[in-house]
């Protein structure tokens, strides 16, 4: 029990370790934290909210609690799955804790409990908005308040079962393969984008349901079967649903670490074991300028790493998909043209925060870990190294924001100015959110971790990054939805999105002034 416990102490620890040597980096660390959390728990409260209103009018408000529910199993599956990789596979304390005498069940378990917290953290944020909202609209019993507050708890072990049986699946996939690491994060993409056709099939597929035949669907309950009697146990205050709900939790922790205790050190001897051929033929050196090598060097790290590669690429892939969403529903709704205007402005400005949340630069110095000490030492000058950062940063996003744009204004053609200031928002946010994340990365590195989901998930100048975009990205979307009809009538879209790029580009000129005259001294300052 104390090997367990002593573990499970270090990878908790972890989580909110940084490389500064200021102590309160940590409560810093929490802050910055608090504050998204606090952003995002009133922004779905207010969608929730809404949504639920429109529900009310038909007298089933009480189905906000599967939206709820659904969209917080989304997030959730969509972070772990990712997340996992990084947990449990090639991390750098595998061969030290591989000689010691400890149980790999008792290895496995401490990780799973310090990835669990993390999980019950996001998970509370998605789903407490749905439940205070169910309970504004529906009359408030002590067993519901009870049960709703105890599932909170227990909800994340099933969605932690099927990130873990992923993310086996996955590597049992790839661990012999030459490329096993690019295969890896293309399979990981693969299965998140899954997760999200699933769920916005899911939300639609269950109210139609239940709405039609008054029970939930056949497709949540296979693949959510914890929802449907934590349901019914909140609704119909059913000791024996709840009951049932926590039978299905237990067995999936107990599957959980199971399964991956079987395959814990047979996969991770199959990724730390070499299986690429070595290359016989004659070495060449090709001159290359310095801006064009290190891009290509940050491009492979990406590659070659899942959990930075989907933690960056998923904003992009979301912004696509929303791209042909919003197209679909202006098309099938018969939108007028001021109607199609709403739907561009919430493509322009969407968009705009999607590609900026977890910008590569926030993290990019983070995941060279303490290699970075030997490009210090070599002779780069540091205009060099935020170039390159910056064009890596673009370059990985730019492609996105073209594909989404040739496909939504394909199916809602406008004017062309609509179509130049659209892509000029979405491009000055991805150059904002460049900047700011590099200049965060510079004044937060950490450099030393035991596995780079650390680097990627858990970084200081990850969470400020996101805090500071969402609030630049955040109150566009917002005036936009407040005030649509004003801005349509009396602003016009072209002067709104004019108006939006001013802001961005204002902002944009103070942070590379900023990291002009700050950057090069806190480069030098990491050690």
């Amino acid at each position: 029990m104390k090997p367990l416990i002593d573990l499970s102490k270090i990878y908790i620890k972890q989580s909110f370790q940084q490389n500064n040597k200021k102590k309160r980096t940590s409560f810093s660390l929490i802050a910055s934290l608090c504050v998204i959390a606090l952003i995002v728990i009133f922004g779905l409260g207010f969608s929730f909210y809404s949504l639920a209103n429109q529900l009310a009018t038909i007298g089933q408000e009480k189905m906000i609690l599967i939206v709820g529910s659904i969209s917080a199993s989304m997030f959730v599956l969509m972070f772990t799955l990712y997340q996992q990789q990084g947990f449990y596979y090639k991390t750098n304390d595998y061969d030290f804790l591989s000689s010691l005498p400890i149980k790999t069940s008792t290895v496995v378990l401490a990780k799973y409990i310090s990835s669990y917290f993390l999980c019950l953290f996001y998970h509370t944020i998605f789903i407490l908005p749905a439940f205070v909202v169910y309970f504004i609209f529906t009359p408030i019993s002590f067993t519901a308040i009870l049960y709703s507050i105890i599932s909170l708890f227990f909800s994340p072990l099933y969605l932690l079962l099927i990130s873990n049986v992923l993310t086996i699946i996955i590597n049992l996939a790839t661990a012999r393969l030459k490329n096993k690491n690019i295969i890896n994060s293309v399979f990981t993409m693969l299965f998140t984008l899954l997760i999200i056709v699933f769920v916005a099939l899911g939300n639609n597929d269950s109210l139609t349901s239940f709405f039609s035949t008054g029970e939930i669907s056949i497709w949540i309950k296979v693949l959510l079967p914890f929802l449907p009697p934590l349901f019914n146990a909140i609704v119909l205050n059913s000791f024996l649903q709840f009951l049932l709900f926590l039978a299905i939790n237990l067995l999936a922790f107990g599957l959980a670490i199971l399964l991956t205790s079987l395959t814990y050190k047979r996969i991770n001897n199959f990724l730390f074991s070499s299986t690429s051929k070595k290359n016989k033929g004659s070495m060449q050196f090709i001159p290359r300028k310095v801006t064009h090598s290190l891009v290509k060097k940050d491009f492979m790290i990406l590659i070659n790493t899942p959990v930075y590669l989907v933690n960056c690429i998923i904003g992009a892939i979301m912004l696509v998909f929303f791209a042909i969403l919003y197209a679909v529903l202006a098309k099938n709704n018969g939108a007028t043209a001021s109607e199609a205007e709403i739907f561009v402005g919430l493509f322009a400005l969407s968009g705009a925060m999607m590609i900026s949340i977890v910008p590569p630069s926030a993290v990019s110095i983070n995941v060279e870990g303490e290699k970075l000490l030997s490009l210090k030492s070599l002779p780069i000058k540091f205009i060099d190294i935020v170039k390159s950062k910056l064009v890596f940063n673009i370059l990985a996003y730019f492609p996105f924001i073209l594909i989404a744009n040739i496909i939504f204004f394909a199916l809602i053609p406008t004017n062309f100015i609509i179509i130049l200031l659209c892509l000029l928002v979405q491009i000055t946010s991805l150059f904002l959110s460049a900047v700011v994340g590099l200049l965060l990365n510079l004044k937060f590195p950490l450099l030393k971790w035991s596995n780079v989901t650390q680097a990627v998930k858990q970084s200081m100048s990850m969470f400020v990054t996101m805090a500071i975009m969402m609030i630049f990205c955040g109150l566009p979307i917002l005036l936009f939805i407040f005030f649509a009809e004003s801005i349509l009538i009396s602003l016009q879209i072209e002067i709104y999105f004019l108006i939006i790029f001013c802001f961005y580009i204002l902002a944009l000129t103070i942070f590379v002034w900023i990291l002009l005259s700050k950057g090069e001294k806190l480069y030098k300052k990491i050690q």
